[in-house]
């Protein structure tokens, strides 16, 4: 059932999604046509896809807390590597996306809240390899694992890992950040929360990017409350991901479904 209510889901995005040629203003083509070329991508993506071969074939058992709801913390939930990765690690599509948003922006200030196993963390650096990142996880074990993951890239010195729930970390950040980047609980009420706390910790025109908007009715329920917030002054739904712009420059709100051009050929205006 969920199956076939994300299809119907994919279908009615599909249906109503606007390609690069469709767009007016120049910052959200810029942005667009920057997330889906590939001329700038990275020479380590083969060493990133390569870790996560490693991670997804992994059958070794790792002991984690899983905190749920509404049941709290439950301890010693053992799973596999192969299984956490696999539910958790972002498609190599997905991480070019982040890396190619990253290094049109190149910000200052970034904050991961949803390390993992750290592979969208390096996607994410390695498009602004001199700035400041902080990245947060609930699960230690799996921020050991990042860690070390991290440890193979030693010219990224700067990705600071924090241990610990997203809102009881969040209030005690010292950075301003203008690139955050939310893969985590995304329920209306948790979401809903993140963004208010946030609020103190980022700047006027910070770049926010929600993971797995359509994931279920609940998500996407929360990302359209998202949208009403009054800071926010743009919005590019690409199904995978919502990226939403809060620069105060952007004089007319826009709300936009995206799909890459080869997946409306027609748009492109070569049969008339």
């Amino acid at each position: 059932m969920q199956f076939l209510s994300r299809l119907s889901d994919l279908g009615h995005f599909y249906y109503a999604a606007k390609t690069l040629h469709d767009l007016h203003s120049p910052a959200l083509f810029a942005l667009v046509q920057a997330i889906f070329d590939p001329a700038h991508d990275h020479a380590d993506f083969n060493k990133l896809e390569s870790l996560r071969k490693q991670l997804v074939s992994n059958q070794s058992p790792l002991e984690l807390e899983t905190r749920g709801a509404p049941s709290g913390v439950q301890k010693n939930a053992l799973r596999t590597f192969a299984e956490e990765a696999s539910g958790s690690l972002l498609p190599s599509f997905q991480g070019k996306w982040l890396y190619r948003l990253v290094h049109l922006l190149q910000p200052k200030c970034m904050l991961e809240m949803g390390t993992s196993f750290g592979v969208s963390t390096l996607y994410q650096h390695l498009g602004a390899m001199t700035s400041e990142m902080v990245t947060i996880y609930g699960e230690p074990e799996n921020a050991k694992i990042a860690a070390q993951n991290f440890s193979a890239w030693p010219e990224i010195a700067k990705i600071e890992q924090i241990i610990g729930q997203f809102e009881d970390v969040l209030p005690h950040l010292s950075q301003t950040f203008d690139y955050v980047f939310i893969d985590g609980d995304r329920r209306i009420g948790s979401l809903l929360l993140y963004m208010d706390l946030l609020q103190a910790k980022t700047s006027a025109g910070t770049v926010f990017v929600l993971r797995d908007i359509h994931g279920s009715q609940e998500m996407y329920s929360g990302w359209k409350q998202v949208l009403k917030l009054p800071y926010i002054r743009a919005s590019i739904d690409l199904f995978h991901f919502g990226i939403l712009l809060t620069d105060p420059g952007i004089s007319e709100k826009e709300h936009l479904q995206v799909v890459p051009a080869w997946m409306k050929p027609w748009r492109l205006g070569i049969w008339g």
